[in-house]
C-alpha cells in the first residue's frame, strides 16, 4: 500500500479515487489541501504545517517520506509548483 501511495503521490499531487481511501490517502489529501489553503502565505512552513497537524517535525518527516520519497519542504515545494503550473 505505502509503495502504491508513494507511486502515485510521488508523481502528481491528485485527488484519491471515489473507493474507500486508506488512512494514508487521507493524510496526503489532508496535507495537500492544507498546503493548498496556505498558498499565498510565504511564512507557511514545515513548522506551520506540523502546527496545522499537530505532528513532531519528525513524525511528519518519517510519515511523508514513507508515502512519498519526499521530506515535508520538498512537497511542500512541490504541491505550489504543480499549483502554478496549473495557472499558468
Amino acid at each position: 500500500n505505502r509503495r502504491r501511495a508513494r507511486e502515485r503521490w510521488g508523481r502528481e499531487p491528485q485527488p484519491v479515487s471515489t473507493n474507500a481511501p486508506s488512512p494514508d490517502e487521507l493524510f496526503l489529501q489532508k496535507v495537500t489541501n492544507l498546503i493548498e489553503q496556505h498558498l499565498d502565505d510565504a511564512g507557511f512552513d514545515v513548522e506551520a504545517l506540523e502546527n496545522a497537524l499537530t505532528m513532531s517535525r519528525m513524525q511528519l518527516y518519517r510519515k511523508l517520506k514513507s508515502l512519498t520519497n519526499r521530506s515535508a519542504n520538498e512537497f511542500i515545494r512541490l504541491v505550489r509548483l504543480k499549483r502554478a503550473r496549473s495557472l499558468l
